[in-house]
Formats: C-alpha cells, structure tokens, sequence
C-alpha cells in the first residue's frame, strides 16, 4: 500500500465546505471515544460477530494472543499516526484516542487482516492436529507463517509504517516487533516439532494389536516435557511487554491470564515424567507384575494380593493378561534369594516366610522384592517391578471413564464401585443366607479389572492426560497405588515422586507411618476406622520437635452386620478385628514413651533406621476402640510432622 493511498484511505472528511478546523478537531475526538466510527471510503460499516469461545489448548491460546496482540498493538499505532497528521493533537491526547478507537477500526486495517488470517490459520492447524489430519495442519501452519512474514514485512525498519510509527508511537512499535519475535520462536519451537512429531508417531496408532504404542507414548510425553519450559519463558515475556496504550478492553491481560491458568494446570506434573516414562520401559522390553490388592482384607502394605496379573512391554507395546490368583503366581515360600531375618519374623510374626504375605511389612518396596523373587522362583522369569493397587482406584478410574455393567447386572460406577467390591459383595453372595460360592465373588472381581482395563484402554486419549495424572497422583498419595521398579536408578525416581510407598526417609519433612494388618482370614478390613491426631510441637533448645500423638483404632461393623455376616466374612473372632499395629518413628526421631488403652503390652524395636513400637494379636471389638498414645521428637531443623497410614474404607461406606 503506498503512503498515499494510507493518506487518502483513513482521512476524516471536512463536514462541509465552511467546516471549521475546530470542527474537524471535535469530529476527531468523536471518532476517537467511540461516538463515530472511521470507515473505509464506499463501505458501510459491518457489525462484528460475536465467536463462541470452545476448550483453549495451550499452544492456540498463546499463539492467539500474540495474533491479537500484534493486531492491536499495530492498529493503534497507525490511527494515532493518522489523527496527527488530521487533526494536529497533542501527544497525550493521541494516547487517549488510540485506547478508545481500537475497536471500532480493528477490521479496517491491512495489518489486522493479516493478524486475524494467522490467528483462523491456527484455529484451523489446531483442528486437524484434533481430527489427526496432519496434512491439513501442516498446510494451515504454512499459511499461518504466510501472514506472520507479512505482518513483519510491514514493520521492517525501511518500510514507510514502521518510521511512522516511530515517529509517534516508538513504544508500540518495539511491542509489535517483541511480540512478532515470540510468535515466531512459538511456531518454531512448538508448532513446527508438533506436526514433525504427529507425522513421525501419528496419534492413531497409540492403540495397537490389542495393546499401547509405549514408543508413541515415551515420544509425545517427551516433548509436554522440553514444551512446558518453553511455554513458561514466553509467559514471561509477553508478561513483559508493555500493552497498557493500546490494550483498551482488556482482552490482552485476559488472554495471557488463560495462558498462565493452562500452564498452571500442566506445569505440577512435569516433575512426574521422567519416572513416568521410566516406567513405560524407556523404550526397553518390561515386564511387571500387577497385583490387585483387598482391602478388606487390609495388609500394612494394601491387602491380601488375591488376583495378580502381569504388565508386559514387548517391541513398543503394552499388554495387561488376565489376572489369576495369586497361588498361581508364587509358590508359598518365599525364596531362600529374599533372605528373610530374624527381626522381620519377630516383627511380622514369619508372615513373611510366605510370598504372598509380604504385604504384612509397612515398606511396599520390601514386599515388591520378594514378590519379584517369588515370581522368579515359579515362572523362571524375573519381573522389572511390581504396581500394586486396591479396589478404589476401580471407583476413581470410572468417576471419569464412565460406568461398567457386570455380568450379575450390578453396575458400577464413580460412587458405588468401592462399596460394592469391598462390602456389598460379600453380603449378597457370601453372607449365611447366600449359596453362592467363594469362585463365584472371585470371578466377579477378575471380571470387574478385566472390564475396566478394557474401557481405559478403549477411551484411552492424550485429551484426557490431566484426568489421567490426576487419578495417578490422588492414588500413590494415599498408597492406594504403590509402585516399584528393580532398577536401582529407576526406583529413585520412583521415591523422588512419592510413589515408593516406602517408610520416610526424610528426615527434614517426617511423617510418622501408622499401619495395621489383620491377621485373620475374614473380610473385616471395611470397618476399621484410623483416627491419628498429630498435637502442637513443643520447640526444644536443641532445634527437634516433640509432638504428643494419638491413634485410635475402632470397628464400625454394625450389629445387624456381625449377625448375618457368616465365617467367610466377620471370621473366627465373630465380628472384631484381629490386628498387628506398627508406628514407626519417621527418619532421624526418636519414640519418646508409648501406652495403649488395648489389653497386650507395647513392644519396639528398629527396623532399616526406624524406631517401631508394634503390638501382635490385638482384636478391636464391635463398637469397641484401642488408642494408643506415643510421643515423637524429630530432628533438628526439621519440618512440621505429617503422617502416611495403611489406606482404609472409612470414606466409602
């Protein structure tokens, strides 16, 4: 567009032939506040639609502003040029008009028109990345680059828009070329390696051959990692620039505030890829063993592994078998290999003499160990880690997967599924007035994992990767997920994550564990309540922390329950809970005095560096309590204490 034609294009007509210059001077503030609008010369004036605003990815939301961005910063730059030459006001004055004229021109400008092409080529880019059409997003994103060069074009510094707007507006001028500068770095450094990546591992082949493309999967979480930096340095630098002349609805602050909101949502799992990744092989064949632990029949470490099955990576590709009992899994001795000591039979009562009784030990990573020798032992194979889970994650999984309907017609869902695997089961099949059998409830179960692993696997979607990490994260944090890798070097990452459910070994941010396993055969394990209260510290001269501590153990069977239950369900102590406790002191404190209302005595020792108070063979009766009532003090400049405890069903029933 040569300068004459900008001259003539956005001129403000004289009102008449006698027109005053002090009434083109007042039609000229008009214009600016929005009373008159400038239009092109033979055009009349279109009204804007209005866009419905959709589900903002992170890459579309942050190139979309800069779109905006650039358009604003630009056109308000060329009006106040205009009205100068126009109407001959002052600077501030030319300020106030740029502010209030913005909307009214952004459609009347060859640069805005250029600002908005890119800003519908990425809309379009982003749709065909959504519909898997990496042709058609390619295509969009060259087009997309068409219209940035030209919008760079026009602000070249020997170009007669850019010494215009030098002249007056210098400012803004250096904010169109920041901004120009990002969305170039932006398409190179995310869009450009995006659609490289979508053509090298299309998204369509994420689920194969009955499995998980695991390379794909490694591929695509790799580069959320190197991504989620490189959105947080442009964050900062669009924080940057200097929008307030021109930013006059506040759109631009709003736009980067939605940046900032989606970063947010991503930004506190980029510490979890790496072991994530970890655990998907690193391109490596795996093998791990999958057990689904009972809570009802609650374990230190879970619950009794009755059903186990085997995650098998094998060419870049995950595969879930069916589960089996855990009899077919292990032999029952756990092999000579997992060098079982004297202390962990005096603690655990040579529960641990049996492979599938591991779980009686609060530490998930020794339990793992020799449940990886025992695999060994009766498969001839050794297993690179185990992932241990109990019924709730079921209920989690299908709180946003949806419901599943089982072969009796229960169906389950995100409210009820823990209740029914956990207690309601039982009591329809199990209970003295039922002539189901054991197999029976047994079967359910196998089909209820096997039902759900076939829904995640079917739905499976990176669009649902928060959901998905989010289920993960909730999961370790209680140790309703445990999970552990051989690899030395693996399983650091695994403990760095918090997904160890190890005993604490920090000794700046101690946690007193609280753990309990019933050692009767029954079902008791729903109606154990763990109520632990944590008292103020008392600061000591020496920089540790005492704290007075209190964990009250109850049973919330029903008296209705304990009556129509049966053996297979209340157990041989006819509705109490038959129990080992465990409180271990967290790393570098010591227990200062413990006392239990229960009728056995306090024993303690120290298992791998931890002080351990434990009582064997305590029975919690029906509408009964034992509280024990044990002092800590930390070490020296540590943190607050917090507290980690056997996962129970108290929130479910």
């Amino acid at each position: 567009m040569s300068e004459k034609d900008m001259k003539s294009q956005y001129t403000v007509p004289d009102s008449d032939a006698a027109g005053t210059h002090e009434d083109e001077l007042t039609r000229g503030k008009k214009i600016f506040s929005g009373e008159e609008h400038l239009v092109q010369p033979g055009k009349a004036e279109k009204k804007k639609k209005k866009k419905k605003s959709g589900e903002i990815n992170v890459v579309r939301v942050r190139l979309t502003t800069i779109a905006v961005m650039l358009g604003l910063v630009i056109v308000g730059g060329l009006f106040g040029l205009k009205y100068i030459n126009q109407v001959k006001a002052g600077e501030a004055e030319i300020s106030e008009g740029v502010k209030s004229s913005l909307k009214s021109i952004a459609n009347n400008t060859e640069i805005m028109q250029y600002a908005k092409g890119m800003k519908n080529d990425l809309k379009q880019v982003l749709e065909c990345i959504k519909a898997k059409d990496v042709d058609g997003a390619e295509a969009a994103e060259l087009s997309m680059k068409k219209n940035l060069a030209e919008l760079k074009k026009c602000l070249d510094p020997d170009s007669l828009t850019a010494k215009a707007l030098g002249a007056v507006a210098g400012s803004q001028l250096e904010s169109a070329n920041k901004l120009i500068d990002i969305a170039e770095r932006g398409t190179a450094d995310l869009l450009d390696p995006m659609i490289a990546l979508m053509k090298q591992y299309p998204l369509t082949e994420l689920k194969v051959d009955g499995g998980f493309n695991t390379t794909l999967m490694i591929e695509y979480i790799a580069f959320l990692e190197k991504s989620l930096p490189e959105i947080e340095q442009i964050i900062g630098e669009l924080n940057s620039v200097d929008v307030s002349l021109f930013d006059t609805d506040g759109k631009i602050a709003e736009y980067t505030e939605k940046i900032t909101n989606l970063y947010n949502t991503y930004s506190p799992y980029i510490e979890y890829l790496p072991p994530i990744k970890a655990l998907l092989g690193g391109g490596e064949d795996r093998l791990y063993i999958f057990a689904a632990q009972n809570s009802a029949e609650i374990r230190s470490s879970g619950g009794f592994p009755g059903a186990c099955g085997t995650i098998r990576i094998k060419d870049g590709v995950l595969k879930i078998s069916d589960f089996t009992s855990c009899y077919n899994m292990f032999y029952f001795n756990a092999p000579y290999t997992a060098y079982v000591t004297d202390l962990e039979n005096k603690l655990f009562n040579h529960k641990l003499e049996a492979t599938w009784d591991s779980d009686f030990c609060p530490d998930f990573e020794r339990v793992a160990e020799i449940w990886t020798l025992g695999y060994e032992d009766r498969n001839g194979e050794m297993p690179d880690g185990v992932i241990s889970a109990t019924p709730v994650i079921i209920q989690r999984l299908l709180s946003f997967l949806g419901s599943i309907t089982l072969s009796d017609g229960t169906e389950l869902n995100g409210e009820n599924a823990t209740k029914f695997l956990e207690h309601d089961v039982y009591f329809k099949y199990l209970s003295d007035s039922s002539q189901a059998s054991a197999d029976y409830v047994d079967q359910l179960f196998a089909e209820t994992a096997k039902t759900t692993l076939s829904l995640l696997m079917s739905t499976f979607d990176f669009g649902h990767l928060t959901d998905y990490l989010a289920f993960f994260l909730e999961s370790v944090a209680d140790r309703t997920l445990m999970v552990y890798l051989r690899d030395e070097e693996e399983q650091q990452l695994i403990r760095d994550a918090g997904w160890a459910a190890t005993l604490n070994n920090d000794p700046m941010n101690p946690e007193l564990g609280v753990f309990v396993s019933s050692c009767a055969a029954s079902k008791m394990g729903w109606f154990l309540d763990i109520d632990t209260q944590i008292g103020t510290p008392t600061e000591n001269g020496d920089g540790t922390k005492s704290y007075d501590c209190s964990i009250t153990f109850s049973n919330a069977i029903s008296f209705e329950e304990a009556c129509t239950g049966g053996f297979y369900i209340i157990g041989m102590y006819n509705g109490g809970i038959n129990v080992y406790y465990y409180i271990i002191a967290p790393a570098g404190a010591t227990i200062d005095y413990v006392s239990s209302t229960g009728y056995k005595g306090i024993a303690r020792e120290t298992y791998e560096g931890h002080n351990i108070a434990y009582m064997l063979d305590e029975t919690v009766w029906y509408n009964s309590t034992v509280t024990i009532n044990i002092g800590i003090t930390t070490a020296p400049g540590a943190n607050d204490m917090g507290y980690m405890q056997t996962p129970t069903m108290t929130a479910y029933r």
